[in-house]
């Protein structure tokens, strides 16, 4: 190869080799120009030496007009351009790259940018000191920052105002932050925790501690809010209430939790509310039981002489008095009939207000039995020289379904009140029907009353006259209970009034009339005393034979005199165990028996006849309750244990003969309460 053809190819070569250097020199450019970040290359002074796009747009000029100037030139404050220099310059002579938090003022505008410099010195190939800058904008991030501090500022102080304690849960490291109200709820200071999870766990109750942290780790691993009322030490030792929440607010991009956040407040003055009225509730349902307990037991005890005194006055009444005799009786009478209907309406109200009031929905002639209210009450008003009146409105419904015991019950109240308060005129009872509901006034014309003394009527154990020296008797609590008993049947009651005009008292009752009947449906009603009269012959003709299982002398002389003179055969036994004895030994046709007796009681007795002890024949022998237990519970007892019937005490003659008519008919029959 010639001279000139060696030269030629190393031109060639060279020409290659500038063209690409060209081409990486053209390619770094385009990177540099398009880079985000500002990249600047400063000589020893301080002056550019290479600038890029980036920076230029900053400065309002191009990277070529940047070349051998300082920051000085391009609208940097003499403070900034200061700053820079002289930055640059000891980073150059420490020889170490720094990276550095900077900020630039655009003196036009006054923005103010943010940027992380990266500055590396380094000796260029002549030996002087240069530095190359490369600075990220991170203007959007400090102002997210901010706007991020500001919002948790605000948070925190109006967290701060409602007394809510702030915690924030490094989890990955335990580390565990709280608010300076968060120490002052539980009574501690910086110094005396470490700042971690086990500060929390540790002041946990025992009792919530287990269950605590399983909400938590659900709040973990599932994403759940975290909601828990709990118990907390106090440094004083005392143990506090605290409603604690939270959330998890950071996770890996594996979905790992890395951070939760939360709040804490006291609560510990609303749940002492709650535990004193959980106690109160408590008290007063104990309060209550014993109240009833305390009727029950009164009940019992009054009903058991009561029964000796009403059921010896019907043999007397039935022995062959003479007149005078006779209305001594009858007056021994009424007193026994005010006292039980004392202990009744006490009853009643017990059973009201302790929501065990049960109803019945029979069939009932409701022109019958307003008409045999008012013909009970006649002879009463008679004797005070009034006249009791019955006006049924046409269109009154003549069959119901109701309850006859207690719409009886609230008639007879009314009606009783009239006459009472009434020394003369007449007692006038009005029934009538309207859209909806049908209506029952009771008029009277006696003193009336006042719309003060008004107020008082449907309180229980209040009367219009409670003076020392009251002409008229009674309890209080006959309206108060007609008013529960008319409210719990869905209706409402009043009063019309003015001292010295009488008084009409008023009752209305729903009248729907899905609820009644045609009139060729017979309803329920008690026995006639033709009817009654005709069980007492059934019983001297069929001779019953009975058990007696009393224990108490008054009421065994009573019991089996009554049944003498219903010409019936009786054995008597005082304990539950000795009927068992004579049952196994003997067949009796009907079994009476008291529920309250030493050895075994009836309840016990009962269920072991049922259960085949005293053999099969007795085990489906009628067995009545002869008892002084009457409140609806000691019913549900008596049927619960076996009992076909429950008889209360006091009984008279009569009723005796109707139960024992009703279970011990030739064939034998069967039947529950």
């Amino acid at each position: 190869m010639s001279n000139a053809t060696h030269i030629n190819s190393e031109f060639v070569a060279l020409q290659q080799k500038l063209a690409r250097l060209e081409r990486e020199n053209e390619l770094l450019r385009t990177a540099l120009d398009e880079s985000p970040d500002v990249v600047v290359l400063k000589d020893a002074k301080g002056d550019f030496l290479l600038c890029n796009r980036t920076v230029a747009a900053l400065y309002g000029t191009t990277p070529e007009a940047m070349i051998g100037k300082s920051d000085g030139h391009f609208s940097a404050t003499p403070e900034q351009d200061a700053f820079f220099r002289d930055n640059v310059m000891g980073i150059m002579r420490s020889g170490v790259t720094q990276i550095v938090m900077e900020e630039s003022t655009d003196d036009r505008t006054g923005k103010v940018r943010y940027f992380k410099s990266i500055k590396k010195p380094f000796k260029n190939k002549d030996g002087e000191n240069c530095i190359l800058v490369i600075a990220h904008d991170i203007s959007d991030i400090r102002a997210a920052q901010a706007r991020v501090e500001a919002s948790e500022r605000q948070l925190s102080l109006a967290m701060q105002a409602t007394g809510e304690g702030l915690w924030d849960w490094r989890i990955d490291t335990g580390e565990l932050r709280h608010n300076n109200r968060w120490y002052e709820i539980l009574g501690y200071s910086v110094d005396d925790l470490t700042g971690t999870v086990k500060d929390f766990t540790s002041l946990l109750h025992p009792d919530e501690k287990d269950e605590v942290e399983l909400l938590l780790q659900d709040s973990l691993e599932h994403g759940q809010h975290y909601h828990h009322e709990h118990r907390m030490r106090h440094r004083n030792g005392d143990w506090i209430w605290v409603l604690d929440r939270g959330e998890v607010v950071e996770r890996t991009s594996e979905g790992r939790p890395l951070r939760m956040v939360g709040s804490f407040s006291n609560i510990q003055q609303r749940k002492q509310v709650e535990i004193d009225l959980v106690e109160a509730k408590h008290q007063a349902e104990l309060a209550n039981k014993a109240k009833s307990i305390f009727l029950a037991n009164m009940s019992h005890e009054i009903r058991t002489p009561m029964n000796g005194v009403v059921g010896m006055l019907s043999l007397l009444e039935a022995s062959g008095l003479n007149q005078e005799q006779t209305e001594q009786a009858h007056m021994i009478k009424q007193s026994a009939d005010a006292l039980t209907q004392l202990i009744d309406e006490i009853l009643d109200l017990s059973k009201i207000e302790a929501g065990k009031m049960a109803f019945r929905n029979e069939l009932v002639h409701l022109h019958d039995l307003i008409n045999s209210c008012t013909q009970l009450h006649a002879a009463g008003a008679q004797a005070k020289g009034l006249q009791v009146n019955t006006k049924l409105a046409p269109g009154l419904p003549s069959i119901l379904l109701i309850d006859p015991y207690r719409l009886r019950q609230i008639i007879n109240n009314l009606l009783n009140n009239a006459i009472k308060f009434t020394r003369q005129g007449q007692i006038q009872l009005s029934a009538s029907c309207h859209e909806g509901y049908w209506q029952c006034e009771v008029q009277d014309s006696g003193i009336g009353i006042s719309e003060a003394q008004q107020a008082l009527l449907f309180k229980p154990f209040s009367q219009v006259d409670d003076s020392s020296t009251r002409h008229h008797g009674g309890t209080g609590l006959g309206l108060s209970i007609s008013k529960r008993l008319i409210e719990a049947m869905g209706g409402e009651i009043g009063v019309k009034s003015s001292v010295g005009n009488g008084s009409c008292f008023w009752f209305r009752l729903p009248l729907n009339k899905d609820l009644y009947p045609p009139d060729d449906r017979q309803p329920r009603n008690k026995l006639t005393q033709s009817e009654q009269n005709n069980q007492a012959d059934l019983i001297f003709k069929q001779g019953p034979s009975v058990l007696v299982a009393e224990d108490h002398p008054l009421n065994q002389k009573m019991i089996l005199s009554m049944l003498e003179k219903l010409g019936a055969s009786h054995q008597l036994v005082d304990n539950g165990l000795a009927t068992l004895q004579i049952l196994r030994e003997r067949h009796f046709d009907i079994v009476l028996m008291d529920c309250q007796m030493p050895i075994m009681d009836g309840y016990e007795a009962v269920r072991r006849i049922r259960a085949g002890e005293a053999g099969e024949q007795a085990a489906q022998t009628p067995i009545l309750a002869l008892t002084a237990n009457a409140m609806p519970e000691d019913v549900f007892r008596c049927k619960q244990a076996g009992f076909n019937m429950h008889v209360p005490k006091p009984i008279t003659l009569e009723a005796l003969c109707s139960a024992i008519t009703q279970w011990t008919k030739v064939t034998g029959a069967q039947g529950h309460l």
